[in-house]
Formats: structure tokens, sequence, C-alpha cells
């Protein structure tokens, strides 16, 4: 038996040619550009370092609680001590009257 082989011969014209050109052009510079992404250079590793490193972050947070906690307690030691006095003005009254009368301390 013999076994016939059949060619068959497309013909593209010019038009399909350029489109099929340029989308392969544009596919190798999508792959060039997917794979220059992925190797990662130092500069882009230490940009992002910031953002990755969140026990640092966890830290400086609480040192900045520590010292607002710090601020606020000499606040509070002051106004304890009597030496700041505060007064109350009312924001209704057309003359503000000032109340000059000793608040007693709680504990006192």
């Amino acid at each position: 038996m013999e076994h016939k082989t059949q060619q068959m011969r497309v013909r593209v014209d010019g038009y399909t040619r350029l489109c099929l050109t340029a989308i392969a052009i544009l596919l190798t510079v999508i792959v060039i550009g997917l794979w220059a992404e992925g190797v990662r250079s130092a500069d882009q590793i230490h940009a992002a370092e910031p953002f990755l490193n969140s026990s640092s972050q966890r830290k400086d947070m609480i040192k900045a609680q520590e010292q607002t906690n710090a601020k606020l307690d000499q606040i509070i030691k002051l106004l304890q001590d009597g030496r700041v006095k505060v007064q109350i003005v009312s924001e209704n009254a057309k003359t503000k009257k000032v109340d000059h009368k000793p608040v007693p301390r709680k504990g006192s």
C-alpha cells in the first residue's frame, strides 16, 4: 500500500504577515519586561525594607507611645501639685465670668 502525502499551502497576504510580526514583537517585549521585573535589584530591596520590617515599626510605635505617656505624666504632676491653674469660662455667657473658687481635689 502506498501512502500518499498531501501538501497544503497557505497563502498569507502582506497585511496578515505585518499583523503577525507586530504581535510576535509585542509578545517578545512583554516576556522581556516580565523577566526584567522578576530580578530585583538591591535598591528595590532596600526601598521595600521599611514596609517589610513590621517588628521594627512596632518598636518605634511603642517608643513613641512611651514618650507620649511620659509627657502626660508630667502634665498630670503639674496639675496635681497646683503649679498650673485651670479656669473654666462659660461660652454662653455674654460677659465671661471666671469662677475663682478652688476645686477640691480627689483624695484631699
